[in-house]
């Protein structure tokens, strides 16, 4: 490397660079993410909405209210945050 120029040695780590980016880019862009588990499938989509919809039930069968029910419904959808943390 001592016997390229400044300006050689700017280019081919700019090309490097430019290089990880659009590759990272193409990958998110095509949803390697999901084929490698970090996004909900459509059954853990649907038991998902099963357990918020439970949960709005249940609270409104002990206080008939939603007051507990946003709350709930939040916890549950932390649980969705939590499964992309993990992977």
């Amino acid at each position: 490397m001592n016997r390229m120029e400044t300006w050689q040695l700017f280019l081919a780590v700019s090309a490097f660079v430019v290089s990880v980016v659009a590759s990272l880019w193409w990958c998110c862009a095509n949803g390697l993410d999901a084929a490698l588990g970090l996004q909900l499938t459509p059954e853990e989509e649907e038991q998902l909405q099963l357990e918020k919809e439970r949960v709005q039930a249940l609270a409104k069968k002990r206080d008939g209210s939603t007051k507990a029910t946003s709350s709930r419904a939040e916890n549950a959808e932390g649980l969705k945050q939590r499964k992309g943390a993990q992977q």
